[in-house]
């Protein structure tokens, strides 16, 4: 929940311009302004947008916190050897 929180705010902050200043040295890129891509990536559905539900949802996703890392099925761990760009 705090990843989909942190993804949204960031984007709503970054289409207001409140990021301009901060963001002012770093290298711009194509997909600076994609931030749906970001989420489908991260998240596999948004069944954690339930907890924010009134009722309780049946048959919903188990959100153990044990189950948080866990790869979601058919998607590989990111390559920590791959570096990062700057």
């Amino acid at each position: 929940m705090a990843l989909h929180i942190v993804v949204v705010t960031a984007a709503g902050r970054h289409l207001d311009g409140d990021l301009d200043d901060l963001l002012r040295d770093v290298p711009a890129h194509p997909d600076d302004i994609d931030w749906i891509s970001p989420l489908d990536f991260l998240f596999e559905d948004y069944d954690v947008l339930t907890l924010f539900d009134p009722e309780p949802v049946r048959d919903g996703v188990n959100l153990d916190p044990g189950d948080w890392f866990v790869p979601f099925e058919g998607h590989q761990a990111r390559d920590p050897h791959r570096g990062y760009r700057c």
